[in-house]
């Protein structure tokens, strides 16, 4: 304690010009600790006009690998460092592999009395990166909110990757400035309230992953006007509503997963008019009425899961013509599990992964010979 007091004493004791060009020899990826030498270290330190000359006083040192620290500077060295090394970029990848230095380095920047050291987080100098096309930092240990800054990147960026980070709050509606934006990956997060009617403007966004967050409220009517949409991911959130006659203007869809979810009422016709999806994911929700027969209209589907919802009615023979179908789960709906099972099924000789078995012994379709060979059975066409 009394060797602190004593260098506290000195510091107070240089002028302040003096003490800023000491700093400034002090490379930038842990100079911030100094902070905390006392409230004058401070105050030099935060400045942005320090920021600058340090940044600039490193230039033939610094390398792509300080772009990770970034993320975790001060507000002043992350924006020095953005205005003069990112400005340029047009892919900016950090993950959590290539944050690993973080455990072995000091970067103590935050005030002894606090709880956020190393927080990471998305700093709002993002708004600097006005060349950027490709913003990947998935399971970069990222916190926080999604800062407002990132409207800045309007024409610039085409791919968004924030998944697997614990971002917390709302999703901004300066997402939505983003208009060339072909794929925004926020799955993964903490992220909660209702999805902005706002992201309905991103017509040229082709992926939009949204999963396993804690999203509420419906599908906002304007998402459906993202017509050059081919993948959309919103299971595990807590969505509810209907899913409305609109759906059709997803034609271009290709992978759809609204599973884990409380959406309700029947499931739209309209879902057959997507025939070049190959993925459907819509179980454990709270779907009920019978399967449309329009389903078989998805030549190109190759899974099919609405297992662990309220169906009821038969299955239509019509899945039966369903060529690359691989995947076939509707179990757990209790009323489709008295169901008749077409014998069309037997057509689907693609099929590798299903659990009619299941409904065809619930509905006593099976005789005591056939279920003893079901273990057997390699195909659906070995169950009729």
């Amino acid at each position: 304690m009394a060797n602190n007091v004593r260098i506290a004493t000195c510091i107070n004791d240089v002028p302040q010009e003096m003490l800023a060009a000491i700093f400034e020899w002090i490379d930038p990826a842990t100079v911030a600790k100094y902070r905390r030498l006392n409230r004058r270290c401070n105050l030099c330190l935060s400045s942005a006009a320090f920021a600058v000359a340090n940044i600039a006083r490193f230039r033939s040192a610094i390398t792509p690998r300080y772009h990770k620290y970034w993320l975790v500077w001060p507000h002043n060295l992350a924006s020095a460092y953005a205005a003069t090394y990112l400005v340029h970029l047009k892919t900016l990848f950090i993950n959590i592999e290539s944050l690993a230095v973080f455990a072995s380095e000091t970067l103590d920047f935050a005030p002894s009395n606090t709880n956020s050291q190393k927080q990471l987080h998305l700093p709002p100098s993002v708004g600097l990166l006005r060349s950027c096309t490709h913003l990947t930092l998935p399971a970069a240990g990222l916190s926080r909110v999604i800062p407002d800054e990132i409207s800045a990147l309007s024409t610039s960026l085409i791919v968004l990757d924030l998944s697997e980070n614990n971002l917390s709050g709302c999703i901004p509606d300066a997402i939505s400035a983003l208009v060339n934006l072909r794929r925004l990956k926020l799955n993964s997060n903490n992220l909660e309230g209702s999805i902005p009617p706002s992201l309905g403007s991103l017509i040229n966004l082709r992926d939009l992953y949204l999963s396993k967050n804690n999203l509420s409220g419906s599908i906002p009517i304007e998402l459906f006007q993202l017509r050059s949409l081919e993948l959309l991911s919103l299971y595990s959130n807590s969505l509810n509503g209907t899913l409305p006659p609109a759906i059709s203007n997803w034609s271009r869809l290709k992978y759809l997963a609204l599973s884990g979810n409380n959406f309700s009422g029947s499931i739209p016709q309209e879902l057959g008019t997507l025939t070049d999806l190959h993925t459907l994911y819509l179980g454990d929700n709270q779907f009920s009425g019978e399967i449309p027969r329009e389903l078989s209209r998805l030549v190109n589907l190759v899974t099919l899961h609405i297992s662990f919802c309220y169906l009821s009615g038969n299955i239509p023979s019509e899945i039966g013509n369903l060529a690359s179908l691989q995947t076939l789960r509707l179990g757990g709906n209790p009323l489709l599990m008295t169901s008749i099972i077409p014998q069309e099924l037997r057509h689907l000789s693609c099929l590798n992964d299903c659990d009619v078995e299941e409904i065809r012994i619930l509905a006593g379709q099976f005789d005591s010979d056939e279920e003893d060979n079901l273990s057997e059975a390699q195909s659906v066409g070995d169950w009729f």
